[in-house]
């Protein structure tokens, strides 16, 4: 049976073009197409008669999509989603939306923030100018709402990759009001942009297929 279903519900369509994503999704990336709503609900029945028991929706970034909120309540009538955002389109409207949806819907709905650093300086050279702001101002809005959103930071550099850096990253959070902050560091992904920024996979860090 299938477990869980990621849906690219906007593509590669994203409106920030970071320099490690995998995906090379940004504003004018086009090599994977937004989804209609009919087709997200048809991968959605799909998943859920091959008994998926949650749904992901990713991109490119998500909100851009402009059904996106009938997209979520049609994955919360059926499973739990999740959906992964730069969270640069949550003014304090979407915020009280997401809050509500975190508290009334029937299954689980999580959203998963990406912030690649607790500094400007550690964020925006690969996020870009002005991101970091951005999202501190987002995160606030969500800790308003009473959403605590999973984190993500990709250990793009060594500093990301310390322990202490997971306790800081913590208590970073904590002063943006949320109580009991939710961070997942994920390891940095040597495809799409990033082979250009630093480089790609050697030889000996592949996988061969065992005989």
């Amino acid at each position: 049976s299938l477990d869980t279903v990621w849906i690219q519900v906007t593509g590669t369509l994203c409106n920030i073009a970071c320099r490690h994503c995998f995906v090379s999704a940004g504003p004018k990336s086009t090599s994977i197409p937004i989804m209609t709503r009919a087709q997200v609900g048809a991968a959605l029945e799909e998943a859920a008669a091959l008994g998926a028991r949650d749904a992901y929706y990713t991109g490119g970034e998500p909100f851009l999509h402009p059904e996106i909120r009938d997209l979520v309540d049609l994955a919360l009538e059926r499973m739990p989603l999740c959906v992964l955002t730069n969270a640069l389109l949550i003014d304090d409207d979407l915020a009280a939306w997401i809050g509500d949806r975190f508290r009334q819907s029937r299954y689980s709905f999580d959203i998963r923030v990406s912030l690649d650093g607790m500094t400007v300086a550690q964020n925006d050279p690969v996020r870009g100018r002005g991101v970091f702001d951005r999202v501190v101002a987002a995160l606030r809005r969500l800790a308003g709402a009473g959403v605590t959103p999973v984190v993500t930071v990709v250990e793009h550099e060594e500093g990301l990759r310390a322990a202490e850096a997971r306790i800081e990253f913590t208590e970073f959070l904590r002063g943006m009001g949320f109580q009991r902050p939710r961070v997942k560091f994920l390891p940095l992904l040597r495809m799409g942009r990033e082979e250009e920024r630093t480089r790609g996979y050697m030889e000996r860090e592949r996988l061969d297929e065992m005989s």
